[in-house]
């Protein structure tokens, strides 16, 4: 998009003698209450404008950085009855460290602190830098090169508002497993240069959803020694109880990516970055003039963080029409690498492939499968009436928002989440099954956003992730174009594989799962879902999760469309629409008892009521639901279906159904999102 482009004045001159008066009688007024310009207006506004020198905060001498812009809106927010306006005009406002904001940061008097767009503006805050000055390759290969500044890391880079791929390729000899990593065929890779930079990547591993990523701890010889603690708790799974017995033992194969090496940069639009030399290496695509592009290297890992406490959370805050961009996550270039679990779910530590979550005495750690989820490069903690309304969220490198503990009756409306390296959104924890009061995440509603083309780098994170919650609403979201799971609600079921204990009692209550369109997913793992449930959701079917009115289209791989997996309890799915999920002969399903339409169902669990869905079946008896124990090892158990219909042509689906799922009208024309497959066959054929 070019988001660091040269800045556009707003254009307001008709109102320029009035505002300059107004700017007079404010600051006359702001210098009589405490001896000096608290910025802004009369009636609370205040302007910011990147680059901007010596304001005052009105719209003709506007601050120049979004710090002013906050330390004014505390003071202003004390003596304005009515909303605090923070005009965003036009260009990028580029952060040097997090905008910060704490309890003393909330609107006053059930007033809010409202961060917006300047009508006609397209801010971008972003937390890169600007690499120019390139040199021309002098060695006959076409890799120009640039200098950028010390001790940077980073894992994205942008050209001309696109991700470039870093320099990666197929392992260029054998890779033997060892106890500290491998034996390679030849010593090809101990003479590549910065081998500490290296890493290896294990699609499909350990686990079939999952994508890991380990450096390289050094190379002598043919010995390859992997950084620790990321290779144990990637390679040992197998070996530690509860991931074995939830079905995250799997063993690690050999990698069949390395990335990260000066000597894999070899095709067009791939980057290295050689941080020993501070010094960038990009080969340009046809048609890129290295003397005119736009590269972007993201240096901050937040844009934004909202922290309130317990006692005295964040309240009254709004965020609307902003670009957030330009923000990296560097954790899995250091010793936890990415180890993933689920849903953007990693494990972090030594021994945590035995201690982490397992609740099995000892050194173990609790609560039961509780692992630090990717955080935010937006994220917020303890706060109430927060609001994201129609922002964008691109060109992120870790999760694009992310509301955690303590978030209470917020909302995120309108918004585009795209580009993103793992899930767009994250709602709630994976680690408080049972939080009470202030620690509750709830009354949150996700609503008329659009997530697309996100998990580029972490590629089990879902759309939208929610973990334990209570109240949370999402609804007409579209979601598309996503390598795992379209969105992933609850935490914590996997308990139910072991024989000696009880389901996992959490605190969900009251969720809502309604009128989303969910297609183009599945198109790099296994084992998730359009909608993938997991764990308890309530005291009974009434005060349960409700999945209702959705449409789940075109699933490409080996899964159930709308997914109850293990655990799964107090669940009602009704009137849901599913085409094009995935065929399995019975023949060849890995577990008996299995329909071979993976429509509607999952592995264990109980209550459950799915009632009115349509899918396709050619066997009525069997409800349209696929489900067996034998896949986790616990029995279903008061599963009931009633009314469900079988479709034997996409346009079957019920009108009404088709047209209240997803976006409603006034989003879908602002957000302009890819419209929903038609013509699909009945079913995908694994293979």
């Amino acid at each position: 998009m070019g988001q660091h482009r040269s800045q556009r004045m707003s254009g307001r001159r008709r109102r320029l003698m009035a505002a300059a008066v107004a700017g007079l009688l404010v600051g006359a007024a702001a210098c009589g209450a405490n001896g000096g310009s608290d910025g802004g207006s009369a009636d609370g506004a205040i302007w910011v404008q990147p680059g901007a020198t010596k304001g005052d905060g009105s719209e003709e001498r506007p601050f120049g950085s979004l710090v002013q812009a906050r330390d004014a809106a505390r003071d202003r927010a004390e003596n304005v009855d009515g909303d605090v306006t923070i005009h965003l005009m036009d260009g990028t406002h580029l952060l040097s460290k997090p905008l910060t904001l704490g309890p003393e940061d909330s609107g006053r008097n059930g007033h809010e602190i409202v961060w917006k767009a300047t009508e006609g503006a397209d801010p971008v805050v972003s937390g890169g830098i600007t690499v120019a000055d390139w040199t021309a390759p002098a060695d006959g290969s076409d890799v120009w090169t640039a200098s950028v500044p010390a001790d940077i890391e980073a894992r994205q880079l942008y050209v001309d508002g696109k991700r470039a791929q870093l320099a990666q390729g197929r392992p260029p000899t054998t890779l033997t497993p060892t106890a500290e990593g491998y034996t390679a065929g030849d010593t090809t890779l101990a003479t590549w240069t910065n081998p500490e930079d290296i890493e290896f990547v294990y699609p499909s591993g350990p686990s079939n959803w999952t994508e890991t990523r380990c450096r390289v701890a050094g190379i002598s010889g043919t010995a390859v020694t992997m950084v620790q603690p990321c290779f144990d708790n990637s390679s040992k799974r197998a070996d530690g109880k509860t991931l074995a017995v939830s079905g995250f033992g799997q063993s690690l194969r050999p990698p069949s990516v390395i990335a990260n090496a000066r000597e894999l940069l070899t095709e067009p639009g791939q980057w290295y970055l050689d941080s020993a030399a501070d010094r960038l290496y990009y080969s340009p695509v046809d048609g890129q003039d290295m003397a005119t592009v736009e590269v972007v290297l993201p240096v901050l890992e937040t844009l934004v963080q909202g922290t309130g406490t317990a006692d005295e959370p964040l309240t009254g805050v709004r965020f609307e029409g902003i670009t957030f961009s330009y923000a990296g996550w560097n954790e899995p270039s250091g010793p936890d690498g990415y180890s993933p679990i689920q849903a953007g779910a990693r494990l972090t530590g030594t021994d945590a492939w035995k201690n982490q979550g397992a609740c099995d005495g000892g050194e173990s750690t609790c609560p039961y499968m509780a692992f630090p989820l990717t955080p935010g490069n937006v994220t917020f903690t303890y706060g109430q009436h927060i609001s994201f309304v129609d922002n964008t969220f691109e060109h992120l490198g870790s999760a694009g928002l992310n509301l955690g503990v303590g978030i209470q009756d917020s909302t995120v409306s309108g918004n585009l989440f795209r580009d993103v390296s793992s899930s767009g959104l994250v709602v709630g924890t994976v680690d408080q099954p049972e939080a009470t009061d202030s620690d509750l995440v709830s009354g949150i509603e996700v609503a008329n956003n659009y997530v697309t083309g996100i998990a580029v780098e972490y590629q089990d994170a879902p759309g939208v992730v929610v973990g334990y919650t209570q109240a949370v609403t999402v609804r007409n979201n579209q979601i598309d174009d996503v390598p795992y799971s379209g969105l992933s609600i609850g935490w914590g079921g996997w308990a139910e594989r072991f024989p000696d204990r009880d389901p996992l009692a959490t605190n969900a209550r009251d969720n809502q799962v309604v009128d989303n369109l969910v297609f183009d997913h599945m198109k790099v793992t296994v084992d998730g879902g359009g909608i993938y449930a997991n764990g308890v959701q309530g005291s009974t079917l009434e005060d349960g999760l409700v999945i209702e009115g959705n449409v789940v289209l075109q699933q490409h791989d080996l899964s159930w469309a709308i997914y109850t997996d293990n655990g799964a309890m107090y669940m009602t799915v009704r009137r849901n629409a599913v085409w094009d999920a995935v065929y399995v002969p019975e023949a060849s399903a890995t577990f008996s008892g299995l329909s071979p339409y993976f429509s509607f169902g999952g592995c264990g669990g109980g209550p459950i009521a799915y009632k009115d869905n349509y899918s396709v079946m050619d066997d009525p008896s069997k409800g349209l639901i696929s489900a067996s124990s034998s896949c986790g090892g616990h029995p279903l158990d008061d599963v009931t279906v009633d009314g469900n219909t079988v479709l034997k042509d996409q346009t079957e689906i019920p009108a009404d159904l088709v047209a209240a799922a997803g976006l409603e009208a006034e989003y879908r024309s602002r957000l302009d999102p890819t419209p929903a497959p038609n013509d699909l066959p009945p079913w995908t054929k694994l293979g």
